[in-house]
């Protein structure tokens, strides 16, 4: 009787959190439950560009070597950068999909991106004001392989008008397997999401 009594309980609850994840994202239930499925195979990690192989030292010679500079806004509250034409970033990871995030402000240049030494795509970190934008997505290649596979992404400064480059965090996009842990970290709604996830979890429970 309590079993049954909490597994209606449960319902009621996952009924409601969809109806509310899906009014703020335009999505009615059936495909915030479709979205909800999806990102349970889904495990993003994220990944601070200083972790990443360096070809220059971290120190304070932003003419010549990466800085680690301290700003709240940014992950973690610092970001790297540097003003050193062809300086690169270069970071092996297992998965199927990365993106790239950094620090956009008025004195920044451009950067070269490229991924299993593909073609190389230009990415502008420039913005015409004087208020900086940070933990901007500038970057993003997802179905790199249909299954988690050894990627590897280059950064490299580019010679321009401007030459302040920024470098704050990767995130890495790998399919969900036994060993990884419980919880997923995605774009959206994600405390809505955890707690649908927490809530079909206990259901299994209650009618175990």
């Amino acid at each position: 009787m309590i079993k049954k009594r909490n597994s209606k309980l449960l319902s009621g609850a996952l009924a409601l959190l969809l109806a509310l994840s899906s009014f703020g994202s335009g999505m009615i239930p059936a495909q915030a439950q479709e979205r909800t499925a999806q990102e349970e195979q889904t495990v993003i990690t994220k990944i601070e560009a200083e972790e990443a192989d360096l070809s220059l030292a971290l120190g304070s010679d932003m003419a010549n070597e990466f800085v680690k500079e301290t700003e709240p806004n940014s992950s973690e509250d610092a970001h790297i950068k540097t003003s050193k034409v062809g300086a690169t970033l270069t970071l092996e990871f297992e998965g199927t999909g990365i993106r790239f995030y950094t620090k956009k402000g008025n004195g920044a240049g451009q950067i070269s991106v490229s991924v299993d030494g593909g073609e190389a795509e230009i990415v502008d970190e420039y913005i015409n004001s004087t208020q900086a934008q940070f933990q901007e997505m500038v970057f993003e290649k997802l179905d790199l392989s249909e299954e988690n596979a050894t990627h590897t992404i280059v950064l490299t400064t580019l010679a321009g008008d401007r030459t302040n480059f920024n470098f704050d965090y990767f995130e890495v996009i790998r399919i969900r397997e036994e060993e990884d842990p419980t919880w997923t970290v995605s774009p959206g709604n994600t405390r809505a999401i955890r707690s649908i996830i927490w809530i079909r979890r206990q259901q299994r429970a209650a009618t175990d």
